[in-house]
């Protein structure tokens, strides 16, 4: 295994998808003003699974 794939593979963490189903059906009990920054959250988790998915 090269040093670029070591560096890749540390710095994607794995996403666990139920979780991420849990966390939007949550939003809605989340204050207000939370609920952006959770969506973003969201949103970087998903990127990050997405990457996973496509090995890149």
């Amino acid at each position: 295994m090269s040093e670029s794939t070591d560096v890749n593979s540390a710095m994607i963490e794995k996403v666990n998808i139920e979780s991420l189903k849990r966390r939007i059906a949550d939003i809605s009990t989340l204050p207000l003003d939370r609920h952006s920054q959770e969506f973003e959250d969201i949103h970087g988790d998903l990127q990050r699974a997405l990457t996973q998915i496509d090995g890149l």
